[in-house]
């Protein structure tokens, strides 16, 4: 396991260094879940479609039974 120890008073530099790191840090994080949230809402999408078709089968069927029952059910 790695420590880093800083020192107490740090130039300017390493300070800006820091906050450059943090800030490169913070960026890929957003845009790593900004990735993982468009994934998800494809996702949805796809999901949404596929209970549409379903549901539309299902109207179907129903539309294709005959409406007097079955003589001889299984």
């Amino acid at each position: 396991m790695w420590h880093f120890s800083l020192p107490a008073k740090q130039s300017k530099f390493d300070h800006k260094f820091g906050h450059e790191i943090l800030f490169i840090y913070l960026k890929t994080s957003i845009s790593h879940y900004d990735y993982q949230f468009k994934i998800f809402k494809r996702y949805v999408k796809k999901l949404r479609s596929n209970i549409n078709l379903f549901e539309s089968k299902l109207i179907m069927k129903s539309s294709l039974k005959p409406s007097t029952p079955n003589p001889n059910p299984k």
